[in-house]
């Protein structure tokens, strides 16, 4: 209870040999995301179901769910093409399902959708990549600096990149 400071109920079940490092709302209100090193799951609030998870082979970096519920996209280091490298993974948000998979020699700091979920903005050490959903192809690639942040405006016209030297920009959609 926000006004009490009382608690009104505690979540648990998610397990997994490393530390939990976040747990957030998804956008729906009703889905608690639990972020450990190389593993994602979501869980119904109110049933406490948890639903399937999100494996990575390395930590995972950043992570983001659609504003319309129906795509996460996450970040870590996998194996593609027989090499270990920085991925953004799209994947069915119900099912778990992946459903694109890119590559980048860059590590990725951030991860952002558009307000319509038809865009996903990445930000890495040298550039943003803007992928399609839910293909996931790229449509363009920016330079932009170290990126530590990425934020769509409401309206999806503009995008606030902010960077690790300690500036922050904002990019007009063309």
């Amino acid at each position: 209870d926000v006004a009490s400071g009382e608690e009104i109920s505690r979540l648990n079940g998610f397990e997994t040999a490393a530390p939990v490092y976040s747990a957030r709302f998804a956008p729906d209100g009703e889905t608690l995301v639990w972020i450990a090193r190389a593993t994602i799951q979501p869980m119904d609030i109110e049933s406490r179901e948890l639903m399937p998870s999100l494996s990575h082979e390395g930590f995972v970096s950043a992570y983001a769910l659609s504003p319309d519920g129906s795509i996460a996209a996450t970040t870590a280091a996998g194996t593609y093409e027989g090499e270990l490298m920085p991925l953004v993974t799209l994947w069915e948000a119900e099912t778990g399902k992946e459903l694109a998979v890119q590559a980048n020699p860059d590590y990725f700091s951030a991860l952002a959708w558009s307000p319509d979920s038809s865009i996903l903005a990445a930000g890495t050490e040298n550039y943003v990549i803007f992928y399609e959903s839910p293909s996931g192809d790229v449509l363009e690639v920016q330079d932009s600096g170290s990126v530590s942040s990425l934020a769509f405006s409401p309206d999806g016209r503009s995008l606030l990149v902010c960077s690790m030297d300690g500036s922050a920009a904002v990019w007009q959609a063309e």
